[in-house]
């Protein structure tokens, strides 16, 4: 059986696609390829070894904003055979070339890990590496802990501007 060539998506790399190309109308959406197993040193105190985690994967629901900006978490589960748990990650993408959002961003992120504990990152704070553990602004820091399943992210920012004028009239 063959498939017609015009049927088929191609999908880009997040990391290369520019506005004005996420825009087009020939544009048929991108994709982020997240981490395979690998050992990698999450904890910033000085001594520490590297563990060695599973492939990264998203295990929740995403969250869009109407400021154009989509949220979602990963997690990296141990690698040992027999260790339960691992590092949850809270991602913040543009819709629609999955870069970095384009203004600084504002509020809180809040979200209870598996570890009975409720994170809560200064999404302002939370993206400002440009190194690969933040994958150039778009991942926060490791967070101890296997993420909800479903929709376990609550976002705490301002409003959006109201596009409304109020006139009074006084009798």
């Amino acid at each position: 059986m063959s498939v017609d060539p015009s049927l088929l998506i191609t999908v880009d790399d997040a990391t290369t696609i520019a506005e004005g190309t996420a825009n087009a109308s020939g544009f048929q959406g991108w994709s982020i390829n997240l981490d395979t197993d690998v050992s990698v040193n999450y904890d910033t105190a000085a001594g520490t070894t590297p563990k060695d985690y599973q492939a990264e994967r998203v295990v929740t629901d995403p969250l869009a904003t109407s400021s154009g900006t989509v949220f979602f978490t990963s997690f990296r589960p141990y690698g040992e055979d027999c260790s339960i748990g691992g590092r949850t990650f809270l991602w913040a993408v543009r819709y629609n070339t999955g870069g970095a959002p384009a203004y600084a961003l504002q509020g809180r992120a809040l979200m209870q890990v598996s570890t009975a504990s409720v994170e809560e990152l200064k999404l302002n704070e939370a993206f400002t590496g440009a190194d690969l553990i933040h994958r150039g602004g778009r991942r926060s820091g490791a967070m101890e802990g296997v993420p909800p399943t479903a929709q376990g992210l609550s976002l705490l920012s301002p409003p959006p501007p109201v596009k409304r004028i109020l006139h009074m009239k006084e009798r």
